[in-house]
């Protein structure tokens, strides 16, 4: 093996050419020597590393078509490796895997990209199988991305395409420039390929954006959804750093550049609901932090007027992620308002300010119970030292009533500017 992690005398399946490359992370050295046993013998090539660090450098040096790692490391977790690979190299296929199960995470991880979550000690016969369907899903997946990004150097010619920022069933979006400035280019398939009610929703996310102009919320630059043009896109600003996802937990963060960053999303909203408009999906994958704490709220594609009676969806149908939604939510779509998505802010901001939801559940029945019977936990035993008056915003935000929340985004974002200016004193 190489001072690297790499074992270049790999057995291949013709000649040296291996039947794929994988690169697995673990911080036991005998998990890693058995994975890379059970899958050399396999015919692929395997190198191996101890730490996400590491695992970073290696995936920016050689092309990988698997990602194995655990999931508990302790500088690292795998989830969070998971979410870079997510956004730099979505082409590439993960499995986790993990010495102490919890069904919550491999929903989580399962839903947020990973193939599979599997659980230590794996049995070779497993790994294998496992190891084949992902890779055959990851072929799938680079011929999608491979023909995609052609298909948008076809429709904006301007542009140059740099990588993929992320796929997903109906459409892709892509890292563009154009004169040293960046782009997200946001394209669906093409129409006879997608569902009609995707396709509206598409057109109303660029109509939204069209009309809300905001430093916090992502800008778009141009969109075609033209009847004669069979690929519809919409080209956006890019917003550099990462989801907020990827910073919640993480102990980079003090009480106040928290809540500088929660009075972003929430004057962004306040934004948003001027204009009529119930984002419907608030939830930190859908919020981009940079480096300097700008926040740009994201993902209009469920948003709607709330004035409109035009929908895309059946009343009842359940649109948004469950675990940060309103009580009301539940009942009927048409129960939704501005009041709804400060609901979600205030779900968001618990996460953020503790580190964990508010309401848990061991599946969507008992989460949904959970939300709209259940107390949640004083965060204040969560993080000692807490100042009474964030406790008192988050409480009203995640009132069940929605008559005894925070009428307006506004009212949220004066609350915690309020909370800010005590802590300076």
């Amino acid at each position: 093996m190489t001072p690297d992690g790499s074992n270049p005398s790999s057995p291949s399946a013709s000649g040296n050419q291996p039947l794929a490359r994988i690169l697995a992370v673990d911080d036991d050295p005998t998990v890693l020597a058995m994975v890379r046993l059970c899958l050399t013998r396999a015919h692929y090539a395997v190198d191996v590393v101890e730490g996400c660090a590491s695992a970073l450098a290696m995936l920016k040096r050689r092309p990988y078509q698997l990602l194995i790692t655990d999931v508990n490391m302790p500088t690292s977790s795998g989830k969070e490796l998971l979410n870079h690979c997510r956004s730099e190299w979505p082409a590439l296929e993960v499995i986790l895997m993990t010495g102490q199960p919890v069904v919550r995470d491999a929903v989580e991880t399962v839903r947020h990209g990973a193939y599979d979550y599997l659980v230590k000690p794996v049995s070779p016969d497993v790994l294998l199988k496992t190891v084949a369907e992902a890779l055959q899903r990851q072929h799938q997946k680079q011929a999608y991305v491979t023909r995609t990004v052609a298909l948008g150097q076809m429709v904006r010619p301007d542009l140059k395409i740099i990588r993929t920022l992320g796929v997903g069933s109906f459409g892709m979006v892509m890292l563009a420039e154009k004169d040293g400035r960046s782009y997200a280019l946001k394209m669906l398939k093409q129409k006879v390929d997608v569902p009609p009610a995707v396709l509206q929703r598409f057109a109303r996310e660029a109509e939204i954006l069209s009309k809300i102009d905001h430093p916090n919320i992502v800008r778009m630059i141009d969109y075609s959804f033209h009847p004669s043009n069979d690929t519809p896109y919409i080209l956006m600003e890019y917003a550099e750093g990462k989801d907020l996802s990827q910073l919640v937990g993480t102990d980079g963060l003090d009480l106040r550049t928290k809540l500088r960053i929660l009075r972003q999303i929430a004057g962004a909203l306040a934004a948003v609901h001027e204009k009529g408009v119930v984002h419907r999906d608030v939830k930190p994958h859908n919020v981009m932090v940079s480096p300097e704490y700008l926040v740009k709220l994201t993902d209009f594609g469920i948003a709607r007027f709330a004035a409109s009676s035009f929908s895309a969806t059946n009343p009842d149908e359940l649109l948004g992620s469950p675990v940060y939604m309103a009580p009301e939510s539940f009942e009927s779509a048409d129960l939704v308002d501005a009041r709804s998505d400060v609901f979600s802010l205030g779900v968001l901001s618990y996460e953020l300010i503790t580190g964990r939801r508010p309401f848990s559940g061991a599946g969507l029945p008992q989460v949904m119970y959970a939300i709209s019977n259940e107390p949640f936990p004083d965060p204040r035993r969560l993080v000692p030292g807490l100042p009474p008056e964030v406790g008192a915003l988050l409480a009203r935000m995640l009132e069940k009533k929605p008559a005894r929340r925070f009428q307006t985004a506004a009212q949220a974002a004066a609350a915690i500017g309020g909370a800010l200016a005590r802590l300076a004193r």
